[in-house]
């Protein structure tokens, strides 16, 4: 992936958007490994996962089998369910947090590379898109 975006960049690198985690910071730090050309990183906390609350750290695909009523609700609604205990959001909790960021990269005039879990993806693509909120999660 990253051998890719580097043939296709052309001479103006792109600027890279990323959350905090390390799992980003590793991918990042591919797309940085030319000393004699910098890229411009901007690390935000705004762009990090959406938090799971109590749930935080349950594997991929085990809330439907250990979590069944939590599973249930999120199903009837994945735009404002809000994953429960302390600090768990919903994807419009996200989408609202996201705001300010968006607003930053529409004033930034180059390319950029975001690198981010599947949630927040789908939400910056939804806003650039154009699609209805609802239509995001």
């Amino acid at each position: 992936v990253c051998r890719l975006i580097k043939e296709r960049e052309g001479s103006r690198q792109a600027q890279v958007w990323t959350g905090t985690l390390r799992r980003y910071s590793q991918l990042v730090d591919m797309l940085c490994d030319d000393p004699q050309n910098p890229r411009l990183v901007m690390k935000v906390k705004v762009l990090d996962e959406i938090c799971f609350g109590s749930l935080e750290g349950l594997a991929c695909g085990l809330l439907r089998h250990s979590f069944p009523k939590e599973h249930a609700k999120r199903e009837a609604d994945k735009l404002h369910y809000r994953y429960p205990g302390s600090g768990g959001e919903s994807y419009m909790d996200l989408i609202m947090r996201l705001r300010d960021c968006v607003q930053a990269m529409e004033r930034v005039r180059r390319d950029a590379i975001v690198v981010c879990d599947v949630a927040v993806a789908r939400a910056l693509l939804g806003y650039f898109q154009g699609t209805p909120t609802a239509e995001i999660p």
